[in-house]
């Protein structure tokens, strides 16, 4: 199937998971996760977790980027892949609602981000070609397996390939949560895929107003 067939099949699943995702569960494997843990539509304050710190990746325009790319901004950040079926692209609509629904003046305070769990097959151009179906500030963020893992295991992301059944391909089984991290780098919040984009949006509105 080829990038542009795959992305309209992409998008019709996400606007179908938009509906449902409220329902969607997802089974955390990692122990660190489990500090996470919480009911949906509830405070995210996050005391004491220590989550992120410095990365070198690339951009969907092939330009090298650190985090220092980013200091000064708040960041939405989703650790995903392109090839997810509807998961992720459910995620990345949610951010793009949020960074639609706040003022314009707290849309320019956020940098919207999409870390590959999948660089072998997320190359530059198809995280161009992927992202851009998204909000126009999202940036793609690619690079090598080593680079990937360093920016999972600083942001405690689980993933794992899942080999189809004949062999030939496979899927990536990952954790599934948006972070809202301040300019310095602390984590503001953790949403998990039962807190929709109304929540999320009054959360980060919230946040960002007791900053000013």
């Amino acid at each position: 199937m080829n990038i542009k067939k795959r992305i309209i099949r992409t998008l019709i699943l996400a606007a179908i998971g938009l509906v449902i995702g409220g329902g969607i569960s997802y089974m955390q494997i990692q122990k660190e996760q489990s500090l996470l843990q919480r009911g949906p539509k509830t405070s995210v304050a996050m005391p004491g977790i220590a989550l992120g710190g410095p990365f070198t990746l690339v951009n969907q325009s092939g330009e090298n980027v650190t985090e220092k790319n980013f200091e000064g901004d708040y960041k939405l950040i989703y650790f995903g892949f392109t090839y997810c079926p509807a998961i992720c692209p459910t995620e990345l609509q949610k951010i793009s609602q949020v960074m639609k629904s706040v003022s314009e003046e707290d849309a320019a305070r956020i940098q919207p981000l999409f870390i590959t769990l999948d660089p072998e097959r997320d190359t530059v151009d198809v995280m161009r070609e992927y992202v851009a179906l998204f909000h126009p500030k999202l940036v793609g963020l690619t690079g090598t397996v080593a680079q990937i893992e360093d920016v999972k295991a600083s942001y405690k992301v689980f993933s794992s390939k899942v080999e189809t059944e004949e062999g030939n391909d496979y899927s990536v089984d990952h954790s599934s949560f948006i972070y809202f991290m301040s300019p310095e780098g602390t984590v503001l919040g953790i949403y998990r895929m039962e807190d929709d984009a109304d929540f999320i949006t009054n959360e980060v509105r919230d946040l960002l107003k007791a900053s000013s």
